[in-house]
């Protein structure tokens, strides 16, 4: 703290925030500390170094990664905070929609393993464990960097119900309006 830094722990993870010259020298204390007294060992492997600019401070040691995803020629910084992605706007819409595509995955798996029999039992299983899916970064996200992974989810969503309604149910932007209209007392 005395050099504008902060170290947050939590679970098994940690967050050390500071100047390179602080940071990793305070990060071996901590490690020796907890080897002594815990008999933990820091896994230096699974130790990712944040920077803005991408690059590992020389400060660092050797087998410490830099903090990010390659996506095609293009290197995004960023990390992962309690499954929540932080880093550049690039990190974080691609880890959200990664999220968004392994949903996805999960869907078609438990629509083929049940297929066309049981669409009630496809909506229960998925409406339950869908709902925390995406809850979690819904609720941490940037409104601007979840957009588009919510659009995907939303597809991914309305796709699910059309098949397990076994029906076409239209969007307003296929100018088809609504077909069912629900007749509520006192709602119009």
């Amino acid at each position: 703290a005395a050099h504008g830094g902060m170290a947050r722990f939590g679970n098994d993870d940690g967050y050390l925030i500071g100047p390179p010259e602080v940071v990793f020298p305070a990060l071996e204390r901590f490690a020796a500390k907890v080897r002594e007294r815990c008999l933990l060992h820091l896994q230096v492997a699974k130790t990712e170094v944040f920077t803005w600019q991408g690059v590992v401070p020389a400060e660092a040691p050797a087998d410490m990664k830099r903090a990010g995803v390659q996506v095609g020629d293009s290197w995004y910084p960023g990390y992962l905070c309690y499954g929540i992605p932080v880093g550049t706007r690039e990190y974080c819409q691609h880890m959200l929609m990664e999220k968004v595509e392994e949903v996805s995955t999960e869907v078609n798996r438990v629509k083929q393993v049940l297929g066309e029999e049981d669409s009630q039992a496809i909506w229960c299983i998925l409406k339950c464990s869908l709902a925390q899916k995406l809850d979690w970064h819904l609720s941490l996200s940037y409104p601007s960097d979840i957009h588009i992974p919510a659009l995907r989810m939303d597809a991914i969503l309305w796709d699910l119900l059309q098949h397990c309604t076994r029906l076409h149910i239209p969007k307003g932007e296929e100018g088809l309006g609504v077909e069912c209209v629900l007749d509520l007392p006192g709602v119009t």
